[in-house]
């Protein structure tokens, strides 16, 4: 680093953000491929080395690179703890091997190289000088060698034994070597960050009595049927006590009932702060039982950190100056007009007294992490200053690297992604707003083919209580299990709120948040209406789960996205394999649903091409004589094309569809059609829907959503997987 001449031009450099300002993300395991444009004047042969190190060693590892074509060189290495690794790149000119170039060059013209023997000479006494004793003796000996022999053909195989070139490599001259600078880094996390299935869990909803607080202990009960439908990641909103100062009722109204048990959100009371539980759900000794009852079936929980106080919360009393102030004194609520919260006054980052601010919010994430909460889901962090994020995110994880962030931030996209760059391990996405084929492409390529993938990590919800998309308040269930599999299947890190698997559409007038939130009541979580839809719905969220546990372990760490998909047919000696990059595949019926969908979700993400599908599926005996129809239709105003399976061997019906997609793509939809016949088949140029009851028989399993979506609870599920 002591030489500041720069012999040799090292750029392009990839992967880097913001010329090496934030670290890219990797979990443990993955590989991390650099990439470089490496090239200098003259003829000289250049030399480059991928260096890199866990940060805080002392030496580096150093790995030779691979000259691809046209100066780009390229060299790979593993991260395999969690924490923070470094990288950078070495080049220089290698004298040594651009001599030996000019000398094999020289003999082959029959050109005297006795002067060139000599200089050889030179350099392997110059580099046997910085050699250790062992080394020195080699060289002592090829040198001899040299000085005995005068046959150039004897030298020139001495200088290319791959001994001395090795050690050449060690000891040779490194003067004029090049490095990169800024040294660049990689923030290594856990596997869960790159892969995991969130819940969000209202803790005091769980109960079985309408209208009462549910507690820790009532909530242990439910962890069997959220781990049932393949969620690991267990989200439990504020838990801390609530003001009753300016409490809010049902709906965000103003006045709050005697039995209303306030927003979570205004956190703080005469009972305690950031740092203690509300007393109705529990003690911390029963939280603490939760958590471990979470790890005991292989789930974590997160906590939301939001930094929000009632009226009530001791820091009003006990540090007025951390709060905005009117002119006249008295600390100001939060709002976000037209929107008012008097139930909550937001701490100032930027007053006077920060530096203890900053250390109190550091302080509170260290208490939970000592009750065994490693993930945190960060409420607003858009409302608070980028630099505090940064510096209390790096603070934590230096002492505890495996520690999550979530950041919850539905803002304007270059605050979302400053977000993430200044440590956030995971964020909120558009994905919500997104409900539509060329927006969910173009999205979807914003994640995960720009530079966003090298840092950003997009937690895809289906909802949230305060966001309830149209295509939910009118889509009923097929939009409900649509946007499920979307989200579960287009991001390795997805996430559903509760009540999701109910189908709650109900909507505020003229608002897109849910009635009767949660956050304002005590809802029964139990009951033949939460089991029922439960019941229903989780037959695809544990279909989902068998995918997605599937491909856990292929998932591209660093675009997020699947794929390749393995799956299990049939028996389970018998596996298919199902690649994006292959247009062609034979899968049983009963699977069609979601490989109609998983092909849908291919046609969204990727460019779209002609594709061919082949369905082989065994007759249901429980179905009669069934017959197979695969529907394809375009989302233009077109009709649908169907096709009826005819007979093949053994048992077996078989039918091979081709189509080709146009830009706007194809929907694949199978139906079940009963002892009706082939007759009952569609006519071209019929609309969707018209006298499908007359064509079809009670068991014609067949649905057309208006948002033209595939509804696979009208399809063939497995009954037990």
């Amino acid at each position: 680093m002591e030489n500041y001449f720069q012999s040799v031009v090292i750029e392009q450099v990839h992967p880097v953000i913001d010329a090496g300002r934030y670290p890219i993300k990797r979990e443990e395991g993955d590989t991390v491929t650099v990439s470089a444009d490496i090239y200098k004047d003259g003829h000289d042969v250049i030399v480059a080395f991928l260096r890199y190190r866990k940060k805080g060693a002392k030496s580096w590892t150093d790995l030779p690179m691979e000259h691809l074509s046209s100066d780009r060189w390229q060299a790979s290495f593993t991260v395999t703890e969690v924490g923070r690794y470094e990288y950078t790149i070495m080049a220089y000119p290698d004298a040594f091997l651009s001599w030996r170039s000019d000398l094999e060059k020289k003999q082959a013209a029959g050109m005297n190289v006795v002067s060139e023997i000599l200089e050889g000479q030179r350099m392997l006494k110059d580099a046997g000088k910085q050699a250790p004793a062992k080394d020195r003796e080699v060289f002592d000996k090829l040198v001899a060698a040299l000085q005995v022999s005068a046959d150039p053909r004897v030298a020139l195989a001495i200088f290319n034994a791959p001994e001395l070139t090795e050690l050449m490599d060690r000891w040779g001259d490194k003067s004029l070597a090049t490095h990169f600078e800024p040294i660049l880094e990689v923030k290594v996390d856990r596997v869960r960050a790159r892969f995991a299935a969130w819940y969000e869990f209202f803790p005091r909803s769980q109960g079985k009595v309408p209208g009462e607080c549910s507690t820790f202990k009532e909530c242990e009960e439910r962890l069997p049927d959220v781990k049932a439908m393949g969620f690991d990641v267990v989200y439990f909103p504020p838990i801390h006590p609530i003001g009753m100062t300016n409490r809010k009722g049902p709906n965000n109204t103003l006045t709050a009932g005697p039995n209303d048990p306030g927003s979570p959100y205004a956190i703080g009371s005469h009972e305690g702060g950031h740092k203690a539980v509300e007393p109705k759900l529990g003690t911390l000794d029963d939280f603490d039982a939760l958590v471990q009852k979470c790890h005991e079936m292989g789930m974590e929980v997160a906590l939301d950190f939001a930094i929000n106080c009632s009226p009530d919360h001791p820091y009003v009393k006990e540090h007025p100056d951390w709060f905005f102030k009117r002119p006249d004194g008295t600390i100001k609520y939060a709002e976000n007009p037209p929107k008012k919260y008097q139930d909550i006054y937001p701490l100032n980052f930027h007053c006077a007294n920060r530096e203890e601010l900053w250390q109190e919010m550091k302080s509170v994430i260290e208490f939970w992490i000592q009750h065994g909460v490693r993930i945190f889901r960060v409420d607003n962090p858009h409302t608070k200053p980028v630099t505090f994020w940064e510096w209390m995110i790096g603070e934590i994880q230096n002492d505890y690297p495996d520690v999550q962030f979530l950041a919850e931030a539905f803002t304007h996209p270059k605050m979302m992604r400053v977000l993430a760059k200044a440590g956030f391990t995971q964020s909120y996405t558009y994905f919500t707003w997104r409900n539509f084929k060329w927006d969910l492409t173009e999205y979807m390529q914003e994640l995960t083919q720009g530079p966003m993938r090298e840092y950003f990590r997009g937690n895809l919800f289906a909802n949230t209580p305060d966001i309830l998309p149209t295509i939910l308040q009118e889509g009923g269930r097929p939009a409900f299990e649509m946007r499920f599999v979307l989200a579960a299947t287009l991001s390795s890190v997805y996430g559903i709120y509760s009540g999701f698997e109910l189908c709650e559409n109900a909507a505020l007038p003229g608002r897109r948040s849910i009635s009767i939130r949660k956050n304002m009541s005590a809802k029964c979580g139990t009951g033949i209406a939460r089991e029922t839809s439960s019941r229903l719905f989780r037959r695809l969220t544990v279909f989902v789960k068998r995918i997605r546990r599937c491909t856990s372990t292929i998932i591209s760490s660093s675009t997020n996205r699947i794929t390749k998909i393995f799956w299990y047919m049939g028996s389970a000696a018998q596996t298919n394999r199902i690649s994006s990059s292959s247009p062609s595949t034979s899968i049983p019926f009963r699977d069609i649903t979601l490989m109609s969908i998983y092909r849908w979700r291919v046609l969204v993400s990727r460019s779209t091409r002609l594709f061919r599908f082949t369905i082989c599926s065994m007759t249901n005996a429980t179905c009669g004589r069934a017959r197979r129809i695969m529907s394809v239709w375009s989302p233009a105003s077109r009709p649908p094309m169907s096709f009826v399976c005819g007979a093949g061997s053994s048992g077996r019906t078989i039918s091979t569809i081709s189509a080709c997609s146009e830009s706007r793509g194809y929907y694949l939809k199978p139906a079940v059609i009963g002892s009706c016949g082939p007759h009952a088949a569609f006519k071209s140029g019929r609309s969707a829907g018209q006298n499908r009851s007359a064509r079809f028989s009670s068991r014609a399993s067949i649905y057309h959503h208006k948002y033209r979506c595939v509804s696979p609870t009208c399809m063939r599920l497995p009954e037990a997987i």
